[in-house]
């Protein structure tokens, strides 16, 4: 049931952690059951039988109308346009790139089953896009390191917290005064919640990705990502995803900076592991910026935007002591010849190659 994550000294009462397990098995039931027919079709589609090209990942998109049209929509923002519409999934496809389409289409239907469980009382649209806002910042980490894993990067990174909402819903005053405790700081709330309740978010989550069909390579760092990582920079992919996922879950996200940012590991990771420091942080940030500004209208239909991307990403830049101002994260409100100009700057500025969006 609630296993794979590290376990934790608990003092729960039992009768309340056995009707929190009762609780959370209600809700994540139905998110897995509406959830796992189209994740787990996807999953066997773009990893088990990768590389089959871009129309054959269309044509799986194409089986949910409603996603399909989303990423229309994405592929003719100015973000992506060149004057030439996308008019079919495919081309959509192409435009978009094709390792993201199959995260992005993923981290939908997984925020899909999620909104559909959760009622009015979580704030499921601003947290659905403080963990968007993660997985671009996982995403910006992995093209800088690996680029092969950069859609695996953006899934943990998105797809790490999945379980707090639903926690909330089962208690939401134990659970406000949780984040109330926490004061921001992720593994602070881990902690708390399993000394409440017996099982934190990571167990949660790790129940709903399992229940999905997610595949082990994109699990097993979500059921890491508050624990510590090796810091040598390595070729190791799980390493690197286990790596990526940890600095993407400690970072406050649209919150107040917490302690820990500026812990030792994190640190080490930061300069060692991903080869970042100084003006390549700030560059990390703007290059975030510019892909959540490029896919959060995606998940618009059950989760609009909410805040600004500057917002979301402030409190991660002032834990960073980065020099990121938010310039380049009102990339949408520029002109296309602005929004290209803008992008070669940062692919020009970088020590290694950033991703700049392709425009056909």
């Amino acid at each position: 049931m609630f296993s794979g994550a590290t376990n934790m000294h608990s003092g729960t009462n039992p009768a309340t952690a056995s009707a929190m397990r009762d609780a959370i098995e209600a809700l994540a039931g139905p998110a897995i059951v509406i959830g796992r027919s189209r994740i787990a079709g996807m999953v066997r589609a773009f990893y088990q039988d990768a590389d089959r090209g871009a129309a054959e990942t269309a044509r799986v998109v194409s089986r949910s109308p409603a996603l399909a049209s989303r990423l229309i929509a994405v592929a003719n923002t100015i973000q992506h346009g060149a004057g030439i519409p996308a008019t079919s999934v495919e081309a959509a496809t192409v435009r978009i790139g094709e390792d993201r389409v199959k995260s992005l289409a993923i981290a939908h239907e997984a925020g899909l089953a999620l909104a559909s469980v959760l009622s009015e009382s979580v704030d499921f649209a601003s947290f659905w896009h403080q963990c968007v806002a993660r997985g671009c910042i996982a995403r910006a980490m992995a093209m800088n390191a690996d680029p092969r894993i950069a859609g695996r990067a953006f899934l943990v990174g998105v797809l790490q917290d999945a379980g707090i909402p639903l926690l909330r819903r089962a208690e939401p005053a134990d659970y406000d005064e949780i984040l109330r405790r926490s004061e921001g700081s992720p593994l602070r709330l881990a902690l708390l919640e399993w000394q409440s309740f017996n099982l934190n978010h990571i167990h949660v989550g790790l129940k709903l990705l399992n229940g999905w069909g997610l595949p082990d390579d994109i699990v097993e760092p979500v059921g890491r990502h508050h624990t510590n990582p090796p810091a040598a920079a390595t070729g190791d992919r799980a390493i690197r995803l286990w790596q990526i996922g940890y600095i993407a879950g400690a970072l406050p996200i649209g919150a107040e900076p917490s302690a820990d940012a500026a812990n030792l590991t994190l640190q080490r990771l930061i300069g060692t592991a991903m080869n970042l420091a100084g003006d390549a942080v700030d560059r990390l940030l703007r290059q975030a910026a510019a892909e959540y500004q490029d896919v959060a209208e995606l998940f618009r239909a059950f989760a609009p935007p909410v805040r600004s991307v500057a917002e979301l990403l402030a409190p991660a830049a002032a834990a960073l002591d980065a020099a990121y101002d938010g310039a380049a994260a009102e990339l949408s409100m520029a002109a296309p010849e602005q929004i290209r100009t803008e992008r070669a700057a940062l692919n020009a500025d970088a020590a290694q190659p950033v991703y700049v969006t392709t425009l056909l």
